[in-house]
């Protein structure tokens, strides 16, 4: 969005976040809310990707968070751990009601 000579700011926009116009106005503040948090704000200094801020609420908790590691890995300021990327990622539930769980002394 803007930059000056040491930093540069950037928009990244969450997955249900819908298209917003600059000169947009709101009708209620419940589609304000929607809206606002739809889009973070992180900041990249040119010198140091790790002393970056952001808005999410994470940021504020522990200084750091995957707006800011996702962005320097994106514009190669860092690459991800080999251990990282070998992690399984876990297969998703299936549809419907899980089953009830047998009593523990019972062979299955």
């Amino acid at each position: 969005i803007s930059s000056d000579s040491t930093s540069k700011v950037y928009l990244i926009r969450n997955e249900n976040a819908g298209s917003i116009d600059c000169n947009q106005s709101w009708s209620t503040f419940d589609e304000y809310k929607r809206h606002s948090i739809a889009f973070q704000k992180t900041t990249l200094p040119d010198s140091d990707w790790e002393k970056g801020s952001c808005d999410c609420p994470q940021f504020f908790t522990k200084y750091m968070c995957k707006h800011i590691l996702g962005l320097a890995i994106r514009l190669k300021l860092t690459t991800p751990p080999l251990d990282a990327k070998a992690v399984a990622i876990e297969r998703k539930r299936k549809r419907g009601r899980p089953t009830k769980s047998k009593p523990a002394l019972i062979l299955q």
